[in-house]
């Protein structure tokens, strides 16, 4: 009789360990597919360049973000920016998923271009732009 009280606990306490195990690996996979969300990301990097000779301009304000339609006119809203580099080189980096628009203003003169960093294409996306 004694026996079988041992086995019975023990197969009881086999029950839950199985169950803690299975509540183990399911947590993990659900983690794991936070995880890889979040690591879905990508970088837009571009030049600005003079058509006149090729060379990068350097100085200019380069604006990434989105066009809202409000009250049926396109209003550009961005909240990242940056300034190109001697060579005139830019770059936004750690971008999420979505479309976005490359907006400068040179010399009375704007340039946007649209952008898309999705989960097929996380990685850098080039944008030239010549003024």
């Amino acid at each position: 009789m004694k026996e079988v009280k041992i086995m019975i606990v023990l197969i009881l306490i086999s029950l839950i360990l199985i169950f803690i195990m299975l509540y183990i690996v399911f947590s993990f996979k659900n983690l794991q597919k936070e995880v890889k969300k979040e690591a879905v990301k990508g970088k837009i990097s571009g030049m600005i360049l003079r058509k006149i000779d090729g060379s990068g301009v350097e100085g200019i304000e380069v604006l990434l973000g989105n066009l809202d339609c409000i009250e049926g006119k396109h209003v550009f809203k961005s909240d990242k920016k940056t300034v190109t580099d001697n060579a005139g080189r830019y770059s936004f980096e750690n971008i999420e998923i979505g479309s976005y628009w490359v907006y400068i203003y040179v010399n009375g003169r704007k340039t946007v271009r649209m952008v898309k960093i999705s989960d097929k294409n996380p990685v850098n996306e080039e944008v030239l732009l010549t003024v």
